[in-house]
């Protein structure tokens, strides 16, 4: 049988944040089950990092048309509309199935504006699957146009995947600091990191002890 060919379309890390680890995860929880996946990163930032491809250099739109794919699924949050619409055209123009992931959405539909919303409502109605972390996030998709039945409401959350030389790469005075301490508290801030812990983001990150 033929792989699955998935294109997952976001931000991976870095930047951390709460959708760029999840893509992160995803990505290898794709290969780590035998679906053929590439993520197309959205960020500006390019990393060298196999399957992942930066869309921020044109000849990589060029790849990904040219690339074939079953599911292109777009992650997005807030009011950022324009990279889901411009993908879930490209998917119709590829014949692939197309799945919209909302990660957060606090803004009212109004917030779209009148282009925006009208776009969202033509997507939302021929996307294959929308997939929405909350039911609150499920309302605001179905009343902008999306089936009731086409979304689901599945929590972002996925297990790391534990790789060896990740472990080998702890800082020994972490080690130090767990064996010097109890109790021990372990924090994961991942959606907002960067406003909370500002210049020792970096820190936190590599696992090395900090204070708030």
């Amino acid at each position: 049988m033929n792989k699955l060919k998935v294109a997952l379309i976001g931000v991976y890390p870095p930047p951390y944040g709460g959708v760029s680890i999840h893509i992160q995860r995803l990505l290898a929880g794709c290969l780590g089950n035998n679906i053929s996946c590439t993520v197309f990163d959205v960020s500006r930032r390019v990393k060298k990092v196999p399957g992942v491809v930066n869309i921020s250099r044109i000849w990589n739109w060029l790849r990904f048309l040219a690339s074939g794919q079953d599911i292109v699924h777009v992650h997005t949050s807030a009011i950022n509309w324009v990279i889901p619409v411009i993908f879930f055209y490209l998917a119709r123009i590829k014949g692939a199935g197309f799945v919209l992931s909302y990660h957060s959405l606090r803004n009212d539909c109004g917030d779209f504006g009148t282009l925006g919303l009208k776009m969202m409502k033509a997507m939302l109605k021929s996307a294959s699957h929308c997939i929405a972390i909350s039911s609150d996030i499920k309302e605001k998709l179905v009343s902008m146009g999306a089936r009731p039945e086409r979304v689901s409401i599945i929590p972002s959350y996925l297990p790391p995947v534990i790789k060896e030389e990740e472990i080998a790469e702890i800082p020994q005075n972490v080690w130090d600091f767990m064996a010097g301490h109890t109790p021990l508290i372990s924090a994961i801030l991942i959606e907002n990191i960067y406003r909370i812990l500002k210049n020792n983001k970096d820190k936190a990150i590599r696992g090395i002890p900090y204070e708030l």
